[in-house]
């Protein structure tokens, strides 16, 4: 009984924790993301699809629809070749609300949804992405909280949401200009640098750090078994056929 109570009191502990937490803000003054948007398969030729490089930056403060937002401009840093498709430069309007990043807020809505950090593992992101692994990193010192989702999208990494950093794939991917195509040559952007005042803060190696110890990790076997599916073209689908190439929670895996 008394060891039942010191789980009961644990758990509370846990979870008035967790109430209480504040997230840690995207949206920063003086924040700089270096992006780059390579070609869709890695054989493809790198004169004619070369990497392509944005630079995105938070540039003071901006109403949209009547919301207070961040401006955040982007630009392209590299010359382009003839089948690029995205805009090469634009501003989009954003903003965060109890751990949720929207972008392109509208009159009678919150917005497009960039980033929920009050996801846990099992829960579904969209129609395409789910969580299957929460926990912590350290990071120059600071921790922070990751969340590892699915991808459908053409590449072994995982896709992983960082509190206070963002994205490391598909960073403001809504931003106007821009739709992504099955025929596209270029179809995501990943995160390869963030920079505070000119201080280097995250760098895309830092996703792939090892967790803290006893941070929280949930994934479980059902997890594991049930998560969503697709094919090697990144289309989800209800079951493979035996001896089928399918990716699902981001392992390749074959039908048997």
């Amino acid at each position: 009984m008394k060891q039942l109570l010191l789980i009961v009191c644990a758990l509370l502990g846990l979870q008035a924790n967790a109430q209480s937490r504040e997230f840690k803000p995207i949206l920063k003054d003086g924040r700089v993301w270096k992006v780059v948007m390579p070609p869709r398969f890695d054989d493809m030729d790198e004169e004619e699809n070369p990497d392509v490089y944005f630079t995105f930056a938070v540039s003071g403060d901006t109403i949209a629809n009547g919301k207070a937002c961040k401006k955040v401009t982007y630009r392209c840093d590299t010359e382009t070749p003839k089948n690029f498709t995205p805009s090469k430069e634009g501003t989009v309007a954003a903003y965060e609300k109890d751990g949720r990043l929207y972008v392109n807020p509208g009159k009678d809505n919150d917005g497009v949804l960039m980033i929920d950090m009050n996801l846990h593992a099992g829960d579904n992101v969209n129609s395409l992405f789910s969580v299957y692994k929460e926990d912590e990193i350290d990071v120059h010192g600071q921790v922070l909280r990751r969340l590892t989702m699915t991808t459908g999208n053409f590449t072994d990494k995982n896709a992983c949401w960082v509190e206070g950093i963002g994205p490391s794939q598909d960073l403001w991917a809504t931003a106007p200009g821009y739709e992504y195509s099955p025929h596209d040559t270029y179809i995501y952007r990943c995160l390869v640098a963030c920079y505070d005042n000119g201080e280097l803060v995250f760098s895309a190696e830092d996703f792939d750090k090892q967790p803290l110890p006893n941070s929280i990790d949930t994934l479980t076997e059902t997890g594991k078994k049930c998560g969503p599916m697709y094919n090697v073209l990144g289309q989800r689908i209800s079951a493979p056929k035996k001896g089928e190439l399918y990716i699902q929670n981001g392992e390749k895996r074959v039908k048997k």
